[in-house]
């Protein structure tokens, strides 16, 4: 067995040249924690072994796709565990019929999701100045951020308060070119975070050439519409201020770290 990790192997061929002095007779290999992000030419040097029966690749750029799994099983017939998961004839069987080898993507399909949020108090609303001035609007999103890919910004749709939680019904797929940095940023995880959007509607006095145009009050003044966005204040007695009020991951389920279907918590 041969144990390898540390690596900065970016493609199959360097990967070859990395494990060209191995015996074809080699049983087992892990190369898990490392720079791998060619699908096809990783196969295409692991082939070279015919012997192989344990393979680990765990965390891997690679490791994300999601014909990832299904496209060394095909290529390999001999593996008996991938990643320290055993693999069985029902597994091999159902690859089979779905195909088998699938082109070697170079993409990540991530999916964020956005469910529900809890525990917001309704928004104090002051009453407007004038009988005709529409009350001030309160609007809630959540940023969702992926620090550790440039920053990368999603943000869900503006909804108004409401009782007991605020349904933002929210998920958005996102494709990724695999690599190093995604792997890393999806380790390092999302970031969350609650904005409150206020618009205020203020009336416009008509100027020197008689009244702006627009909808009106009954004497002849035109509203227009001011926003302002920031953190949502909760009040907390005098306390220190609590944390922002949860946000709960949308619908998919995250299969492995990050895969597609991934939902951000």
């Amino acid at each position: 067995a041969h144990k390898s990790r540390g690596t900065s192997s970016s493609s199959g061929a360097r990967l070859a040249a990395a494990l060209d002095w191995l015996p074809p007779t080699l049983v087992s290999l892990d190369v898990s924690w490392n720079a791998l992000a060619d699908l096809e030419g990783t196969v295409s040097v692991v082939e070279g072994l015919p012997a192989l029966k344990v393979l680990a690749l765990v965390a891997n750029p690679i490791f994300l796709l999601d014909s990832y799994r299904s496209t060394i099983i095909s290529r390999l017939p001999k593996l008996a565990c991938l990643d320290e998961l055993p693999v069985t004839n029902v597994e091999r069987r159902t690859i089979s019929e779905k195909g088998g080898r699938k082109n070697a993507m170079r993409d990540v399909a991530i999916l964020f999701g956005v469910q529900e949020m809890t525990g917001l108090p309704e928004p104090v609303i002051e009453p407007p100045e004038m009988a005709d001035q529409p009350p001030d609007e309160y609007t809630f999103y959540v940023d969702v951020t992926v620090p550790g890919y440039n920053n990368h910004r999603i943000s869900t749709p503006p909804q108004p308060w409401s009782s007991p939680d605020i349904d933002f019904a929210f998920a958005k797929t996102v494709v990724f070119p695999v690599g190093l940095q995604l792997r890393d940023a999806i380790s390092d995880g999302v970031t969350l975070t609650l904005m409150r959007r206020k618009t205020v509607h203020v009336p416009k006095l008509p100027d020197a050439d008689g009244p702006i145009d627009g909808a009106g009050g009954p004497d002849g003044r035109s509203m227009s519409s001011a926003s302002s966005t920031g953190r949502p204040r909760v009040p907390t007695g005098g306390k220190k201020p609590a944390a922002a009020a949860p946000a709960k991951g949308g619908a998919g389920a995250v299969a492995g770290a990050g895969k597609p279907g991934a939902a951000a918590k």
